[in-house]
């Protein structure tokens, strides 16, 4: 399906994502990040170390511009019960929506002694543990864009959402996140019917298979079967069926020239 038809795409946005070399549902869907931001919150004020707190803005902020293209934006804000003055650079487009009261997430650094937080990002409306996928991106492209373009497709059908699914793109709740040296698991509850949710999942599997390869098999042959799939970027991954019991388990593996997803 052309990516101008789907679900609050429309042809502005679908023109923005053809630069990324997304025209299609298919193209959307298998457009991985590259990697993720996980916000776990600190529980407190560290010296020098990089914190993600929750705070509430205490005064209007200021920005000053040092030189062309270089500004720095300053407020005060509370975490817990102490007030220190955070700052950040280029970021002046933010003042109009930082407000007294208001409760933002800042990453960056805490100096004990100057009282002075160096965030080196705001944000807003996160949640403890919550799992950001971060996208290789262009000019007029943000992460916001990609990430809500693909979550907007329920109506793309159940296949495609199963898909996405496997893909950790449709991401409908996180329960847990653990990371091994540079390896990532996570855990998601769907909102599905079990044995309808590994039908869909192997079906999506055997179709991938049937336009990959050309060949179609049944679903006794995709445990241990592996085959080369490639995206219309030119990007070429190989995929191997760890297991696949209907009602029980769906396993694969993806391996890329520069990624590895179990």
């Amino acid at each position: 399906m052309d990516i101008k038809n789907l679900h609050q795409v429309g042809e502005k946005t679908s023109k923005i994502l053809n630069k990324l070399g997304i025209f299609t549902d298919d193209d959307l869907i298998n457009y991985y990040p590259y990697r993720y931001n996980v916000y776990n919150f600190s529980n407190e004020l560290i010296d020098n170390s990089t914190l993600i707190i929750n705070v509430i803005i205490e005064s209007n902020p200021i920005v000053s511009y040092i030189k062309k293209n270089f500004n720095r934006l300053s407020f005060r804000a509370r975490y817990n019960e102490r007030i220190f003055n955070v700052v950040i650079f280029n970021r002046a487009y933010l003042k109009t929506n930082l407000t007294i009261g208001k409760n933002i997430t800042i990453i960056g650094k805490y100096d004990f002694k100057k009282n002075i937080f160096t965030s080196s990002d705001i944000k807003f409306n996160v949640t403890n543990g919550q799992i950001e996928p971060v996208y290789h991106l262009t000019k007029g492209i943000t992460n916001n864009l990609v990430s809500k373009s693909s979550n907007r497709q329920p109506a793309m059908g159940v296949r495609n959402w199963c898909i996405a699914c496997i893909h950790y793109r449709f991401i409908l709740h996180v329960v847990r996140k653990e990371e091994r040296g540079n390896s990532m698991e996570i855990n998601m509850t769907l909102d599905a019917p079990v044995e309808f949710l590994y039908h869909e999942l192997i079906e999506s599997a055997l179709a991938d298979i049937r336009q990959q390869v050309g060949k179609k098999i049944s679903w006794s042959d995709l445990p241990g079967y592996t085959y080369e799939k490639t995206w219309t970027t030119g990007k070429v991954a190989k995929m191997h069926i760890d297991s696949a019991v209907p009602g029980q388990k769906y396993g694969y593996t993806m391996t890329t020239s520069d990624q590895r997803f179990v």
